[in-house]
């Protein structure tokens, strides 16, 4: 359309049939912006189906995305700034730039770099290990809370999860805030610390984090959804999961 103006066609993920597509995770960064020129971007090609019912689309008219020059903090777009045509199912923002670069996010994401920070951090009441290895290889963040004076035979094991859908960048914010909790100098995460040993994975779909997918792992399936049903070639990240979360009870 010109430089000022851009088509954002939301690239999406279907499930291994083909099937379910969701097109609800768009994360980019624009250069060389004109300070206070006016920037539209349309986000297109919305439309995907829901347990296999058409039509649905997970971006809306209340879904306004969010931006940031630094990639630290990041503010949604206004109601001003952003609008919705329901008969196009097309969302568009218009804004003037601060600066010539900027970062927009369908949400506030959680990205290796996060990740990173938090299993490099060091505490004598944590351990940090691996899960398992997902379809592609990577390793799955194991981080495990708990006091040593306390024997874990005499402890609940409790498991937080998050990510098992890439798109919901959230999930890690709260495992992140979590864990800086549980490692706290607080009084409720000391005792915490002794009741309980706390497995938490801040990310269960590395792959889809890494590759901007959106709901399926890289062959397609559903981490939320197979867990009766999961192959270990297929589902790599549900099978060693599982393993793990049975050998606690």
């Amino acid at each position: 359309m010109g430089p000022q103006h851009l088509i954002c066609a939301v690239k999406g993920q279907a499930d291994q049939n083909g099937r379910n597509r969701q097109a609800n995770w768009y994360y980019f960064r624009l250069d060389g912006l004109r300070r206070g020129e006016e920037v539209q971007i349309d986000f297109i090609d919305l439309v995907g189906e829901y347990n296999f019912k058409p039509g649905s689309h997970a971006v809306t008219k209340n879904t306004r995305p969010v931006f940031s020059y630094d990639q630290k903090n990041w503010t949604h777009f206004t109601d001003e700034q952003a609008s919705w045509d329901e008969k196009e199912i097309r969302l568009t923002v218009r804004f003037r730039p601060e600066r010539a670069r900027i970062w927009i996010a369908h949400m506030e994401p959680y990205t290796g770099v996060e990740l990173r920070r938090l299993t490099a951090m060091r505490h004598p009441h944590l351990r940090v290990g691996v899960a398992g290895r997902t379809a592609r290889g990577k390793e799955i963040p194991l981080l495990t809370i708990t006091d040593p004076a306390v024997a874990e035979g005499e402890k609940k094991v409790i498991w937080l999860m998050a990510r098992q859908h890439a798109w919901e960048a959230g999930t890690s914010w709260a495992a992140d805030g979590a864990v800086r909790c549980l490692l706290s100098d607080d009084a409720e995460a000391a005792r915490l610390r002794k009741v309980a040993v706390w497995q938490v994975m801040p990310v269960f779909d590395i792959d889809g984090m890494a590759e901007g997918a959106v709901r399926f792992n890289v062959n397609g399936f559903d981490n939320n959804r197979n867990w009766d049903t999961a192959e270990p070639e297929k589902m790599p990240e549900i099978f060693t999961a599982r393993k793990l979360l049975m050998a606690s009870t």
